[in-house]
């Protein structure tokens, strides 16, 4: 559905069921990198609103912190899931 200046907006109901269907790539990705020869941590992060819906992942690494940063400043109606994976 489009509002009144043209810009998508995405129901409370459909952010929720994108974030599912992220938790769904999510399982895929971890699928992925349990089939590497080395394993490595693996970070998600699926977040909505109600204009978009923006999947992340990442290797991660000692001392990361802008996921921390990310949760810590939360001035805007974003829903955010993350998921890890450590070998």
């Amino acid at each position: 559905m489009e509002s009144f200046d043209g810009q998508p907006q995405i129901s409370l109901e459909d952010q929720a069921l994108l974030l599912r269907l992220g938790l769904a790539v999510a399982e895929g990705v971890f699928a992925l990198i349990r089939a590497l020869p080395e394993l490595v941590p693996v970070r998600c992060v699926i977040s909505a609103n109600d204009t978009c819906v923006v999947f992340r992942f990442h290797q991660i690494r000692t001392g990361d912190e802008w996921i921390d940063g990310i949760l810590r400043n939360r001035d805007d109606p974003d829903m955010i899931v993350v998921a890890e994976r450590h070998p």
